[in-house]
């Protein structure tokens, strides 16, 4: 299956880019997704247990299963005022 992950903020800054498109096998949770681009780009590793995350543009849980097609956004916490 293909979905399409869009990152914001911090996690934006440390991979490099804001969007891209990746093949996944099987069934795969959001959570999955993070830690396999952790293994990509490991410096996110620490922002893992604050990410939120959105599907299709509505907030899910961390153990949500992604179809094909889906969109992905993986939110970091955002400072500022």
């Amino acid at each position: 299956m293909n979905i399409r992950i869009r990152v914001f903020a911090s996690l934006k800054d440390l991979i490099g880019t804001s969007e891209f498109h990746w093949d996944l096998e099987g069934r795969t949770t959001a959570a999955q997704v993070f830690d396999r681009l952790g293994d990509k780009y490991p410096q996110i590793l620490p922002l893992k247990s604050s990410i939120l995350y959105a599907a299709n543009q509505s907030y899910v849980e961390k153990n949500y299963v992604l179809s094909d097609g889906d969109e992905l956004a993986l939110l970091p916490p955002v400072s500022g005022g």
